[in-house]
């Protein structure tokens, strides 16, 4: 049997983890000296609570080998089972480089790692996708050969409730910021399939934000993909744009997922993401 293992940034949730039997590593968060697991120590919840009341903005580093190397012995203790672990976007963490290590320190055939090329609950997404082959009876060999094409098939968008992080990260100006703010403007993003983030729209409000979202979707919808929502604490808008793709484009939201601390910690507090 064919077992997954993946790492937090994927933000699946945990109904699917259990559905599935999906095992997953965590990312660690540095608060100045304080170190979390990224959900073993501290909810996402407790995540961006504690930025509101430290003011605080973390810091994630990789996975590290050490991390994955028992994790990954942990599955393959009889012998016909197979690990397939899939990790966050190498353009974004060394985690994978991390991973690879491990499967080079246990030196079997029987471990596959697989750069993701994506971010937050398309991960999450590609791991069901696996598990469901494997499920099925695939092999680890048929399983990566798919999801090596999948992985860059996958796009998304981001809008960003706040500039604050952007600008704490260094990618708009302490001027940008505060007019973004005054201004209302919400910034989206697009995670493109070379897993690089670029600059995709901006709009006054949410509402505005709201239309380009279904614009984006109708635009881009990709047959046969789940539809994918991830939110970093802003349930209220998630449901908002769930109906109004219910209603306006008579399509099922597939999965609700919660963005976690690691891409958290760079969009802020408020994001939306969408893939279709």
């Amino acid at each position: 049997m064919v077992r997954i293992l993946i790492d937090t940034a994927s933000d699946l949730p945990k109904e699917y983890r259990d559905k599935h039997n999906i095992e997953w590593v965590h990312f660690p968060i540095a608060f100045d000296t304080e170190t979390y697991l990224d959900q073993k120590d501290m909810s996402i919840v407790e995540f961006y609570d504690k930025i509101e009341e430290t003011g605080i903005i973390p810091k994630t580093s990789q996975v590290t080998c050490e991390q994955f190397e028992p994790a990954i012995r942990k599955l393959l203790e009889k012998e016909d089972d197979q690990v397939l672990v899939i990790t966050l976007s190498s353009t974004l963490s060394g985690t994978y480089n991390e991973a690879v290590r491990a499967k080079e320190n246990i030196g079997s055939d029987r471990v596959y790692v697989l750069d993701s090329n994506l971010a937050t609950i398309m991960i999450g997404e590609l791991a069901v996708q696996a598990a469901e082959m494997a499920e099925k009876g695939a092999s680890l060999e048929d399983i990566a050969k798919k999801l090596e094409v999948e992985k860059y098939k996958r796009e998304a968008i981001f809008v960003l409730d706040t500039l604050e992080f952007l600008r704490k990260g260094g990618r708009v100006s302490f001027a940008q910021s505060v007019v973004g703010g005054l201004l209302n403007i919400k910034v989206i993003l697009k995670y493109n399939n070379e897993g690089k983030i670029v600059p995709f729209e901006k709009a006054k409000g949410k509402k505005k934000a709201l239309k380009i979202v279904l614009e984006y979707i109708k635009n881009n919808r990709v047959e046969g993909h789940r539809l994918l929502i991830a939110h970093a604490v802003n349930e209220e808008y998630v449901n908002e744009i769930k109906n109004a793709i219910e209603t306006e484009l008579g399509l099922k939201v597939d999965m609700i997922a919660e963005i976690g601390a690691v891409i958290g910690t760079h969009v802020g507090p408020g994001t939306i993401a969408i893939s279709c």
